[in-house]
């Protein structure tokens, strides 16, 4: 069984943000914003997802950042500036906050 926690306005997803800053994930966000890159899609939820079996946890829960576009949600991803494929490193410097439409498109190529 699959339990889902939506936060849906951005007050919450702020706070959750400015409360886990120092995950390099969230740091991106809060360092950069909540705002595509490349098309300019805010991020507006916050999706918690965790899997139990009755009382057991099967799997910890995770977080997925969404914005939305023409009734559609639209995960957001951390964009690599200079791919890793291609030497480029998860640093602050080379990551940004991309949906996940943008980053497929982009792929490998660097920006």
């Amino acid at each position: 069984m699959k339990i889902i926690t939506v936060y849906k306005d951005t007050e919450g997803v702020n706070d959750f943000i400015s409360h886990n800053k120092n995950q390099p994930k969230w740091r991106v966000f809060y360092t950069k914003g909540l705002e595509c890159s490349c098309c300019g899609l805010k991020a507006n939820s916050l999706i918690f997802i965790q899997e139990k079996d009755g009382n057991i946890l099967i799997r910890l829960g995770w977080h997925q950042l969404h914005g939305h576009r023409k009734r559609k949600i639209i995960l957001f991803n951390i964009d690599h500036i200079i791919p890793k494929k291609k030497g480029g490193t998860d640093g602050l410097w080379n990551t940004r906050p991309c949906c996940e439409k943008c980053n497929n498109e982009k792929g490998d190529k660097t920006m």
